[in-house]
């Protein structure tokens, strides 16, 4: 039995922790920014270097991550580490120094946060999954079959000597659940089919969801 494959730029496994992935994608932010250091200090426009930024950096910390349960923690570090980087670009000290926020450090650079760019590339993937046929092995992975979007619990293969214990505390939010549970507030299962079926209504509803604080 494998245990663990490399793809989209990180091991993906049982025994690999998502936690520790996503720490070194924000990690690795800092060495991009080291790499491109001349680039923060060119003489071209702050919207261009942010620009520069957002393709060379963040585009690079966030590929594939969409893919993955985030928590809350994590998802923090990741804020943290996007911050560290524009300030670094705008030449600000750390808030504690400066009394400048986060928030306020992303509104002075005029980019998104972590959050959202993530946020609209899973949405983005949940609204194509869910416009598949109900029969279709990928909607599969995801669901049960039929329209009442059943979630669907996915089973590891593990050895029997893993599987003996059960995991402390409560049960792991799955990534599907994670998207849809702020679109189930508002909308029947069926209303939430028919609004994917609609890309540009798709869009508008779940682009709300994708916070920028």
């Amino acid at each position: 039995m494998v245990e663990s494959e490399a793809t989209l730029g990180f091991t993906l496994g049982p025994k690999q922790s998502t936690t520790a992935i996503l720490r070194r994608k924000a990690n690795g932010m800092l060495l991009s920014m080291k790499q491109y250091r001349l680039l923060w200090r060119a003489h071209i426009p702050l919207r261009r270097i942010v620009q520069k930024y957002l393709q060379l950096v963040v585009s690079k910390a966030i590929s594939g991550v969409h893919l993955l349960t985030i928590s809350p923690k994590s998802l923090q570090y990741l804020e943290y580490m996007h911050a560290r980087c524009l300030r670094r670009i705008l030449g600000n000290s750390a808030p504690w120094i400066s009394r400048i926020s986060h928030k306020d450090i992303r509104k002075k650079a005029h980019a998104p946060s972590i959050q959202y760019l993530i946020r609209k590339k899973q949405y983005a993937l949940l609204g194509h999954i869910l416009r598949l046929p109900e029969e279709h092995p990928d909607r599969l992975v995801l669901f049960e079959p039929g329209s009442a979007l059943e979630t669907r619990i996915p089973v590891l293969a593990l050895p029997q000597a893993m599987c003996k214990k059960r995991r402390r505390g409560r049960p792991r939010t799955l990534w599907v659940d994670a998207l849809l549970n702020p679109l189930r507030a508002q909308y029947t299962s069926r209303q939430i089919i028919i609004l994917a079926n609609n890309r540009s209504d798709w869009f508008n509803a779940t682009v709300r969801l994708c916070t920028d604080e």
